[in-house]
């Protein structure tokens, strides 16, 4: 989506460290967040695909 780390982290409302963490596998997203995670990001797309800012 081309976002930085710390935009992702942001729009999902997570510390930056732990977004970092998510991203390089070494900390599992919760169950109940990943929808979530899927959902928020998911919304920041236009009707092209393209990100909004």
């Amino acid at each position: 989506m081309n976002l930085s780390q710390k935009r992702a982290s942001d729009v999902l409302n997570i510390p930056l460290d732990i977004f970092v963490r998510y991203e390089a596998g070494d900390k599992r997203i919760p169950e109940d967040r990943y929808q979530k995670v899927i959902d928020d990001l998911s919304n920041l797309r236009d009707d092209s695909g393209s990100v909004l800012n």
